[in-house]
């Protein structure tokens, strides 16, 4: 039986560095065109959090129902600068931890929205630490999803 071997089992799974890659496989025919959506990202402070006595376990809870907040009122209009801005669009939140000790969390949006959106009205509305925005593509969007989904380090917490 020359030849024969026992293949290394990978399951489909969030949890599993090689499986992540079959459920992205699984979904990528079922996911949205996002061309032109807004991609951001969103930090934390960390000296404003651990002023409030808050540590990275504290500070992620927090901004978890910070974020909602934020796209609960955008959901229902928002006034800035003498206009109204309201957009219902979906969104997606993926927390990673920075590679540091404590490994403080950050967030990244995939917001699947075309409409125009002050930054500065979104950084008013974030007011934690600092905020990335930018416009994603297609291509782009398969570069992030990959990203995304990979597998990286939980912290203690």
């Amino acid at each position: 039986m020359k030849g024969l071997y026992i293949k290394e089992y990978i399951p489909r799974s969030w949890f599993h560095p090689k499986g992540v890659l079959k459920v992205v496989d699984r979904i990528k025919p079922h996911l949205p065109d996002v061309n032109g959506s807004l991609f951001v990202t969103l930090t934390l402070d960390r000296q404003w959090f651990r002023a409030q006595q808050m540590g990275p376990s504290e500070a992620y809870d927090f901004a978890r129902g910070h974020i909602r907040k934020m796209f609960f009122k955008l959901r229902h209009g928002i006034s800035w600068e003498d206009k109204k801005y309201k957009i219902k669009s979906a969104y997606c939140t993926k927390v990673e931890f920075h590679d540091d000790e404590e490994g403080w969390p950050h967030f990244h949006i995939i917001w699947l929205t075309k409409r125009y959106i002050p930054c500065y009205l979104l950084a008013s509305l974030w007011g934690y630490g600092r905020i990335n925005i930018s416009r994603i593509s297609n291509t782009k969007f398969n570069y992030i999803l990959k990203y995304v989904c990979k597998s990286g380090r939980v912290p203690n917490w």
